[in-house]
């Protein structure tokens, strides 16, 4: 892998993070810590359509077009 193709996975995969957690935020579910749910009670799965797609959006937002429909 060169190290161009490296540092482009690398920018995808923070930018990726960046946006599901601005979602998150916006959504109102806490931190995961460890990747498990907070509390008992958190409703993180019943809002994960929600998430994504305003993920999606954040991240169509800062590339100034739409994500293709499938990503190889």
């Amino acid at each position: 892998m060169s190290g161009c193709n490296w540092l482009r996975k690398r920018e995808i995969k923070a930018r990726t993070l960046r946006a599901f957690k601005q979602a998150c935020q916006e959504a109102g579910i806490a931190e995961h810590p460890g990747g498990k749910c907070p509390t008992a009670g958190c409703n993180c799965e019943d809002l994960a359509d929600q998430i994504e797609a305003r993920a999606i959006a954040i991240i169509e937002a800062e590339l100034g077009h739409p994500l293709p429909e499938v990503t190889p």
